[in-house]
């Protein structure tokens, strides 16, 4: 089994991490970790460690900067939705400018019901 001390393992992480789109699971299981152990919540914790961390966004700004891709910070994507809100000539683009600012401020609260038939349970998820 990799190991988290190892560079490489670290690097390997960080870039199957995005290129699996965030999914941590399917990072673990790219680089060589089984199936029983990257579902584990020792597992998750492995993105809990500074130089995972480190990594996964050095691999983000490299991406970022060979691509010329520039993404907002949350500060400027909420200054926008709030100058859509105000300049905004169709109700309906102040509406939706209204509603991805109130979700980013989580003013919105989102319950998913769904029931589980084969084990007879139901499940109630807030977010």
């Amino acid at each position: 089994m990799p190991t988290i001390s190892d560079q490489h393992v670290v690097k390997a992480i960080a870039s199957e991490f995005l290129a699996n789109g965030f999914c941590k699971e399917a990072a673990l299981l790219s680089v060589g970790y089984s199936k029983s152990y990257s579902r584990t919540r020792q597992a998750m914790k492995l993105y809990e460690k500074p130089a995972l961390i480190a990594e996964i966004e050095r691999v983000r700004a490299d991406i970022v900067a060979k691509n010329g891709i520039i993404i907002k910070t949350r500060a400027e994507r909420q200054q926008f939705w709030s100058n859509m809100m105000d300049n905004a000539q169709d109700d309906t683009a102040k509406l939706r400018a209204s509603e991805l600012l109130g979700k980013s401020e989580a003013d919105f609260i989102d319950v998913v019901k769904g029931e589980n038939k084969v084990l007879g349970i139901q499940v109630i998820v807030k977010d």
